[in-house]
């Protein structure tokens, strides 16, 4: 009999379309789609949460419910960057670049890092403005790089120049590694020396850190007050685990970078600001306590965030 299609040659037609259909709503619930509509009908369908991509913002999410309703989330620091022409997930891993210094895989700012010698130990630019931070002691040895930071070693005997990546900016610790090196003169008060490029500096009330723009005296960079710590029951000044417990015994905050254990010693770290220089003063009753844990974490400006998108 002609005319009627057979099973073989009429499964084929219906079975293409349900699988495309199965594999594209799997697709927007995994990656998301641009629009409103797209995403709504998706959560619908699939009754799951679909991200509307054409939303995305550095720290904002938006998705579609499956009740047909919208949810913004917000986070405290940036979630993504626009790179490349496109949206890239945050990644503060350390990569070489082409002119051999060290910068973050994809993060809000623009931050380097030294690939050792003369020169600033780390440098912002944000928008045609930038700052750059260089250490007392001349030449910097080759860092150490471990994920999203790097380690210039014995910039003092026994103490340690640590800077590190943050989603938006930088933070950067001096690390005093034994008592002995605790008793190094130079700790008594050194300076860090600033290069800025339409920035002005200035201390706050609070003495927070601020670098605001030249002209327009808007907020472009900004950094909390210096604060100093010792590793709490987490020290051993007798093992050479020292640099390594400067951030084992160290916790993450919720809006990033590292802070004190929860046992450990703290006190504050005088600071003034000139244009060419921050003069950090830490505290001499924690670095020759008896009582002090090593290693000594000293951190001058907690985070350089950038203010801007």
């Amino acid at each position: 009999m002609t005319g009627l299609p057979t099973d073989s040659g009429d499964a084929p037609s219906q079975v293409a379309p349900v699988a495309a259909t199965s594999a594209a709503l799997k697709a927007a619930v995994a990656e998301g789609v641009s629009t409103e509509t797209e995403a709504r009908a998706a959560a619908q369908k699939s009754g799951q949460s679909v991200e509307v991509t054409g939303l995305r913002q550095e720290r904002r999410t938006v998705v579609a419910n499956s009740d047909g309703t919208f949810t913004a989330k917000e986070f405290a620091e940036p979630v993504r960057t626009w790179q490349g022409g496109q949206w890239a997930d945050i990644d503060e891993s350390l990569v070489r670049r082409a002119d051999g210094a060290w910068a973050p895989k994809a993060t809000t700012a623009d931050v380097t890092f030294s690939a050792g010698g003369e020169g600033p130990f780390a440098r912002i630019r944000v928008a045609g403005r930038e700052l750059a931070l260089s250490w007392p002691g001349g030449d910097l040895p080759k860092p150490v790089i471990d994920g999203d930071s790097a380690t210039y070693e014995n910039v003092l005997p026994d103490v340690d120049l640590v800077v590190q990546a943050e989603p938006d900016g930088f933070g950067h610790l001096v690390v005093v590694n034994t008592p002995e090196a605790a008793q190094n003169p130079d700790l008594a008060r050194f300076e860090i020396g600033v290069d800025t490029k339409a920035l002005t500096l200035q201390e706050t009330a609070s003495g927070a850190l601020r670098a605001l723009d030249s002209s327009s005296q808007g907020v472009v960079l900004e950094a909390g007050s210096p604060v100093m710590w010792d590793a709490g029951d987490g020290g051993d000044p007798s093992t050479t685990t020292a640099r390594a417990a400067a951030f084992g015994t160290a916790s993450v905050s919720a809006a990033g970078g590292l802070e004190p254990p929860p046992d450990a010693a703290t006190a504050p770290v005088e600071m003034e600001v000139a244009q060419d220089k921050l003069t950090l003063i830490p505290s001499q009753d924690l670095l020759t306590d008896p009582g002090t844990s090593f290693p000594v974490v000293i951190d001058p400006i907690e985070k350089t965030t950038s203010r801007t998108s």
